[in-house]
């Protein structure tokens, strides 16, 4: 029964080795990465339009953007919440390190009126609220990300 079990992990793992590989192949394919690319600036266009519509979404936006410029980031991607209180992901390439990140973020942020909250994730992650507004800076685990940074509107009872 044991040598059942573990064949069966062998090759349930070996499967999912090459379905991952499989699917980093495809997207070097030119006309699948072409596909893939279109679809995310199609993306990244209803995320403008959306910021410029509403308000809380703009001063989300600026404070996501103004975080990323502090350390030189290179923007790869953003996320819109579509449900619930407003909130958006913004995602950056960057070599800088998590310990220099963290002073230099916190540090504008303590500045500029935010107060650090607890984070409980096992993730390199920290936060800091300011009225209704929270802002999460994640290193690692974010897919071909080195950081990511969401900021999104809380309610009284959330902070």
């Amino acid at each position: 029964m044991k040598i059942m079990l573990k064949k069966i992990i062998i090759a349930f793992l070996v499967v999912s080795f090459c379905l991952s590989q499989m699917g980093c192949f495809l997207q070097k394919v030119p006309v699948i990465n072409e596909q893939l690319e279109r679809a995310e600036k199609a993306k990244q266009a209803e995320i403008d339009s959306a910021i410029s519509k509403n308000a809380e979404l703009r001063s989300l936006a600026a404070t996501c953007s103004t975080l990323g410029s502090l350390k030189s980031f290179k923007l790869i991607g953003r996320d819109i919440y579509s449900h619930g209180k407003a909130g958006l992901s913004y995602y950056y390439a960057s070599e800088e390190s998590y310990d220099d990140t963290y002073r230099t973020l916190s540090a504008y942020l303590s500045s500029n009126g935010w107060h650090s909250i607890e984070s409980l994730s096992v993730n390199r992650t920290f936060a800091f609220q300011k009225d209704d507004m929270r802002v999460t800076v994640q290193y690692g685990g974010i897919g071909t990300a080195d950081y990511g940074i969401t900021c999104e509107m809380r309610s009284g009872g959330e902070r």
